[in-house]
């Protein structure tokens, strides 16, 4: 984890108890970095993460295991269990389950990226907005290509209403 989203997490941050991961299949530097890093409890991030570690659930949903680690109008952020990856899961069956990330690590250091470039958003003039999500994309598309493959994927999305001025 790089020094930047270090200083992004800060001392605002909630672990993921291990009993709930030690027995999942994603990999070791995932549950070290849920049980020792945490995530973000602060507000005015994508999501409203957990804030309490007892809040953290595993949830059962079309045949995967997930750990729900935020939620926000019915959508859960979540980890898959078996996989690693990031999904969005609409409790309601409204709208489809969506990729974001691969592993925890990229979530974090995206969230982190795009909360940063969110003020130059609102301030800036349009083609200043256009170079910043430019260099968003390249940025995440490094970091974790399959982020950004489908148009119908949440960074994909989030980039795209961000781009319209709707975010």
């Amino acid at each position: 984890m790089n020094q930047t989203v270090k200083q992004f997490l800060g001392n605002e941050v909630v672990k993921v108890p291990l009993t709930l991961i030690s027995q999942s299949s994603i990999s070791e530097s995932a549950k070290d970095f849920l049980a020792s890093v945490g995530l973000p409890t602060r507000d005015g991030l994508l999501f409203h993460f957990f804030k309490r570690s007892d809040a953290f659930s595993i949830w059962n949903y079309e045949g995967h295991r997930y750990l729900a680690l935020a939620e926000e109008r019915g959508q859960k952020l979540c980890l898959d269990l078996d996989t690693g990856n990031i999904f969005v899961v609409d409790s309601r069956n409204e709208l489809p389950t969506r990729f974001v990330n691969s592993d925890i690590e990229s979530l974090v250091e995206f969230i982190q990226a795009y909360s940063q470039a969110k003020d130059l958003f609102l301030k800036g003039p349009e083609e200043r907005v256009a170079k910043i999500l430019s260099e968003l994309r390249m940025r995440f598309s490094d970091k974790d290509r399959k982020a950004l493959e489908g148009d119908e994927n949440w960074w994909s999305i989030i980039l795209e209403q961000t781009e319209q001025g709707l975010m």
